[in-house]
């Protein structure tokens, strides 16, 4: 295994060295986290991406690159790679009227979004890709109206909170040859894996209530407007709804703004409902189970585990939840350790 360092422009920077060990977590809602120690480079190479390939130079994985930490005593570099949605940390001005929201797609909508961003903020590249093409038939739920005015707002709120209310993950990849990145969006839950928990070691569980499971809108008046919640299979609904819902209800309310020359009274409750709706879509999963799949292969076989999974847990009273797969940690030593759900939690449950 090796690694190769480029700049910015994707040109080659020195020559390739050998990775001796690694570490790598990737999570579906959160950013990954990857660490690289190997070979002494010279002081001079200030790479902008690490690739790193396997003996016959298929890359492995690849990141953007913090100061690489040279140690001269062992001779040894590390460097940690940032993952490649880092770039959406930036602000962006969206003139929602610009966007055709009738019958609007998850596909139009990224298109839509990306297209500001890459026009908008010099991100160091030179070719984006976007692959949407497996949400084209996913429509924006119209409750939930983007608005029709002009706005500045963060790109990763842009891009996280839809992928969580509509259960997507994203896969950034790089092609060192062509010179392109390519961010592919793929729905959750394509797959299914059932896993008894106290066969994998778990016999107690780590749940929680959440900080918020219930969310309320007001206009400026302070007349309700609509209630929304997360229920039980880890859906948000608007209220009155025949489903499950989460208890005890910890409730959020959210205001609409004073109308101005700049924002009517319609758009401030739309935004209002689309701020309390994604506030529910950081409380959602809110359990967090630990599989080792190393020591317990015997038990899970061969079988893929990835983000494209949805995992229906047992214990013995019979179905626990269907939670997605989260969290996948690797490392050079053979860890691969899977978390189903996407928060730590505090209380105990005995299974």
């Amino acid at each position: 295994m090796y690694f190769a360092m480029y700049n910015r422009f994707l040109e080659s920077i020195g020559e390739t060295y050998t990775v001796e060990s690694w570490q790598r977590t990737q999570r579906a809602m959160d950013f990954d986290s990857l660490k690289i120690t190997g070979e002494q480079i010279p002081y001079s190479a200030e790479p902008f991406i690490v690739e790193v390939c396997d003996r016959q130079g298929r890359q492995l994985f690849s990141g953007l690159a913090s100061t690489p930490e040279i140690n001269d005593k062992s001779k040894k570099t590390t460097i940690t790679l940032k993952d490649y949605t880092t770039l959406f940390n930036t602000e962006v001005v969206v003139n929602w009227s610009n966007l055709n929201q009738e019958n609007l797609s998850l596909d139009r909508y990224f298109k839509f979004i990306f297209k500001e961003w890459i026009t908008q903020t010099d991100v160091g590249f030179k070719t984006f890709k976007l692959d949407t093409t497996r949400l084209k038939e996913v429509l924006w739920d119209t409750e939930i109206p983007l608005g029709e005015g002009v706005e500045n707002v963060s790109m990763h709120d842009l891009v996280y909170e839809p992928m969580s209310y509509y259960k997507l993950y994203c896969i950034p990849t790089l092609d060192v040859q062509h010179k392109t990145l390519t961010f592919t969006f793929y729905p959750v839950g394509k797959y299914q894996h059932s896993v008894k928990l106290k066969d994998l070691g778990i016999t107690s569980l780590n749940k929680s209530f959440g900080e918020v499971n219930r969310v309320t809108v007001y206009n400026r008046l302070y007349e309700k407007i609509s209630q929304w919640a997360i229920t039980e299979d880890n859906s948000i609904v608007k209220l009155p709804s025949n489903k499950e819902l989460v208890y005890p209800a910890k409730n959020k309310n959210f205001i609409a703004e004073e109308p101005s020359e700049d924002l009517t009274e319609q758009q401030a409750l739309w935004d209002a409902t689309y701020e309390a709706v994604m506030e529910l879509t950081n409380n959602l999963y809110q359990e967090d189970i630990e599989i080792d799949l190393q020591a317990y292969s015997s038990v899970i076989g061969s079988v893929p585990w990835d983000f494209s999974y949805m995992v229906t847990a047992y214990t013995d009273d019979g179905v626990y939840k269907n939670l997605p797969v989260g969290e996948i940690e690797t490392d050079s030593k053979g860890k691969h350790i899977i978390r189903l759900g996407y928060r730590v939690q505090e209380l105990t449950q005995e299974l």
